[in-house]
């Protein structure tokens, strides 16, 4: 399997794990657009983001130091985590699965985002990348989109037949994203070359019921959602960049 190809399987693992929310938010933001001021202000805070990640490639890190604070981020939890629990449901009544567990499981989705997305733009090409993808993905993730592991009903499940699946997905990863070749020539030359296919979700403020606007920033293979908390710009979303 040549490069490109587990390049592409990787997109298909981002976007098989995005929130889609497509279908929740038609309505354009009812502002004409970010202030200039307020958007580089959202620039500045993702690049510290990513800075952060890989000084650690440990999405806790980020989710615990740089995310909105409650209710938004617990609201961010409900509305991924309960988007995805409902699949394989005939009720279409999430499950009552604690919070608690459901912050394992978006921690675990965001941290694979994140590495698949590192790896991409880091990584030297190793041989054993493409040799060893295959395996795992048939032994973690396979497994874990197979309609026999949904529905997913109670938090013992969740955390066994998803987050777990998706951290061995991530011990994966990690072992090839190149930290050192974050920013350097060979980093932003693949930035140049990324071609995006999936346009920024729309009208987050009416799904989260927010009056303040969210500012879009694109890094790497995500779009980077953030917020203005006291004077101070912090993450609440991310969506994927790339359309299967």
């Amino acid at each position: 399997m040549n490069h490109v190809l587990s390049a592409s399987w990787a997109g298909v693992l981002l976007l098989c794990l995005a929130f889609d929310l497509t279908g929740l938010a038609q309505q354009k933001p009812k502002n004409a657009g970010p202030v200039p001021e307020k958007q580089e202000g959202a620039e500045v805070a993702a690049d510290r983001v990513l800075a952060r990640f890989y000084e650690t490639l440990d999405f806790a890190v980020i989710y615990r130091e740089m995310y909105v604070s409650d209710p938004l981020k617990h609201r961010e939890v409900q509305i991924i985590m309960g988007n995805l629990l409902l699949q394989g449901t005939r009720d279409l009544k999430v499950p009552p699965i604690d919070f608690a567990t459901m912050e394992r499981a978006y921690i675990a989705m965001r941290n694979f985002d994140f590495l698949v997305s590192a790896e991409n733009f880091t990584d030297e090409r190793d041989e054993r990348f493409d040799k060893e993808l295959k395996p795992n993905i048939e032994k973690y993730y396979m497994a874990m989109m197979s309609p026999g592991n949904w529905p997913i009903l109670t938090s013992e499940q969740l955390d066994s037949r998803f987050t777990a699946n998706l951290n061995h997905m991530s011990e994966f990863f990690r072992k090839y994203v190149v930290s050192r070749n974050f920013s350097t020539d060979l980093y932003r030359k693949r930035i140049a070359s990324f071609k995006e296919s999936r346009p920024p979700e729309q009208s987050l403020e009416r799904l989260f019921g927010l009056s303040q606007d969210i500012y879009v920033v694109q890094r790497e293979r995500l779009h980077l959602y953030f917020v203005e908390e006291n004077g101070q710009f912090r993450m609440l979303s991310t969506t994927p960049r790339v359309m299967d």
